[in-house]
């Protein structure tokens, strides 16, 4: 009867510590964009060294992918976005004149106590240049995104 008992204790110290490294789902939606396309979800965090701020939204024609834009404090640009998430994987493109890609986000939604990010890694269009980023969710608020038709 010890052993059996052992034998559950260790199963559910080793099921307890999987779920615990292992974020529900459910969690996610903490770093994850607001499904609803009339709202934008907003970010802030760094790009390398600079801090910077992105607005993300379901595209309203095609929910499955996202359009945005982000901006570097300090700096004056806005860059456009448009990508997508499958499961917790992040994957953007970026365009600085709205047509040709200047650059890639590829990244992971994560959980930290009880904030959501998205963590990964920006190339620039040849790859040549990698910067880490962090981008954490801050707000949501009416989407401000401009719709391209």
């Amino acid at each position: 009867m010890k052993t059996i008992w052992a034998c559950v204790m260790v199963a559910l110290t080793v099921g307890v510590a999987w779920a615990a490294a292992t974020p529900p789902a459910a969690d996610l939606k903490l770093a994850a964009p607001d499904a609803n396309p009339e709202v934008a979800t907003i970010y802030r965090g760094t790009l390398g060294e600079a801090v910077v701020q992105v607005t993300l939204s379901h595209d309203a024609d095609d929910p499955d992918h996202l359009v945005g834009e982000y901006f570097i404090f300090g700096g004056g640009n806005t860059i456009l976005l448009a990508g997508e998430i499958t499961d917790d994987n992040f994957y953007m493109e970026e365009s600085e004149d709205g047509s040709a890609i200047s650059g890639y986000w590829e990244g992971k939604l994560v959980i930290e106590g009880n904030k959501g990010f998205i963590i990964g890694l920006w190339m620039n269009n040849e790859e040549s240049v990698k910067k880490p980023f962090k981008l954490e969710r801050v707000m949501r608020s009416r989407s401000m995104i401009k719709r391209v038709s």
